[in-house]
């Protein structure tokens, strides 16, 4: 009979732990234990109701805002256009200056 020592015990552990994980990974594999539950479908879907109820407008408010923007940046652009074209076009004619009537009291 061989001589049991804290080494002895320590592999004879050892090996009875090995055969235990080995007994486990020759199981069929296990279904898993969650499901989809109702309440927690509805949770996850009344907080992207809110959080959409939250964000829509304000993105709708930013791309009104840009249309804006570039609307108003078109305007810029003839208004410019318009300010050359009556520099470019417009004739210098002499002013005809009268005198000023003089009024009796």
């Amino acid at each position: 009979m061989p001589c049991e020592g804290p080494d002895s015990r320590r592999q004879n552990e050892l090996e009875t732990k090995n055969e235990k994980l080995i007994s486990k990974r020759n199981l069929p594999a296990a279904r898993p234990h969650w499901r989809i539950q109702p309440h927690r479908t509805l949770d996850l879907v009344f907080v992207v109701m809110v959080v959409a109820a939250i964000a829509v407008p304000n993105i709708l408010l930013a791309v009104s805002n840009i249309r804006l923007r570039a609307s108003a940046g078109d305007l810029a652009g003839l208004m410019q256009q318009a300010r050359i074209m009556a520099a470019k076009n417009n004739p210098t004619d002499a002013i005809c200056r009268l005198p000023r009537p003089v009024l009796r009291p």
